[in-house]
């Protein structure tokens, strides 16, 4: 049975632009990272934010997740679903614990730092909301998508 395209919720999205210099060194791009999040229903968009100059797509997603969820908690919309395209960064979020490899370093620093203050707020705050998978085969582009690709 194909599931309709959702029509109630926040889709968030990151990109990360890689530097033409930046090595694959342990398998991820690394470069300018930055993640939004759109209202699914309106189209609008809910938030966006500064480009960081050095991190991973996996740690963007991540942010972008808490970021949506952090939100909504303060809002007191405790059952309004979550959505993105990172399968990585869902589970880091529903297991409340990163596993990100990214060395710490003078250029990571300030990325690390936020996810790890997410992690915090995650396991102190413990947002109800479902966090789920937007399924980019069956419904097309996420909303929130840069399209960079």
């Amino acid at each position: 049975s194909v599931s309709a395209v959702p029509v109630r919720g926040l889709v968030v999205d990151a990109s990360c632009v890689a530097k033409s210099s930046v090595k694959v060194t342990d398998g991820y791009f690394h470069g300018k990272v930055e993640w939004q999040c759109r209202c699914i229903e309106s189209g609008i968009t809910i938030f966006k934010s500064p480009v960081r100059p050095y991190g991973t797509i996996n740690i963007a997603e991540y942010l972008a997740i808490v970021d949506a969820l952090s939100l909504l908690f303060q809002n007191g919309m405790h059952d309004v679903p979550v959505y993105s395209d990172s399968i990585t960064a869902i589970t880091w979020v529903n297991r409340r614990l990163t596993a990100s490899k990214l060395k710490r370093n003078a250029d990571t620093v300030p990325l690390l730092v936020l996810m790890e203050k997410a992690q915090v707020w995650l396991q102190n705050n413990k947002p109800l909301n479902p966090v789920l998978k937007w399924d980019t085969e069956m419904w097309g582009e996420n909303p929130a998508d840069y399209g960079r690709k």
